[in-house]
């Protein structure tokens, strides 16, 4: 049985926009008077996904995760989800796909593919849950910092960064992603203010 890699990022956006909006439900009971600046889907150990969250109050001032106030509460959440990423990586390395012939690509082809498909996946789950107005909420800052986040980006992870941000922020929260990506592509942290 071989399924098409639309079929799988259909079936992967349903899945994180599910755990998404339960995780949006649990946090927002907890945050009560913080106003959230920052709701990044935080993609640790790789490839299992949960969220990040910066307040105001929580001064994020780098774009490191590790200076972030909520970084994959509610984790159980994503459980689902999860588990469909890694029955996602057995069908990329294992089996074959419809629409895309994934022995004819060496590693960086199949790893571009991968990161794209997660990419498109976030950018979609994300914009849907901005379009139907999760984040015109009180709690949400108007211009929010949206997209893809990392506890310790490699090379690899980086352009992810920045392919999400482009596509989800506005135009001030992007020149800060891509500086930030610059310099994590260079070595260093970097201050946004």
């Amino acid at each position: 049985m071989t399924i098409n890699s639309k079929e799988l990022k259909e079936n992967l956006s349903k899945k994180l926009q599910k755990a998404c909006e339960k995780h949006l439900e649990k946090i927002l009971e907890e945050i009560q008077e913080k106003k959230i600046f920052a709701y990044t889907i935080f993609c640790s150990s790789g490839t299992h996904m949960g969220i990040a969250i910066a307040t105001e109050e929580g001064a994020c001032k780098t774009l490191d995760s590790s200076q972030w106030d909520y970084v994959n509460n509610y984790y159980e959440v994503f459980y689902e989800t999860n588990e469909y990423i890694d029955t996602l990586y057995e069908i990329f390395y294992d089996e074959e796909l419809k629409d895309i012939d994934l022995d004819e690509l060496d590693d960086d082809e199949l790893w571009e593919f991968i990161s794209g498909f997660l990419v498109d996946v976030v950018v979609e789950v994300v914009s849907r849950l901005k379009t139907s107005g999760m984040f015109n909420k009180n709690y949400f800052d108007k211009d929010l910092l949206l997209g893809i986040n990392f506890g310790d980006p490699d090379i690899n992870q980086i352009p992810m960064i920045e392919k999400s941000s482009k596509k989800l922020n506005s135009q001030q929260w992007h020149e800060k992603v891509s500086l930030y990506c610059k310099r994590l592509n260079n070595g260093s942290q970097i201050s946004t203010e």
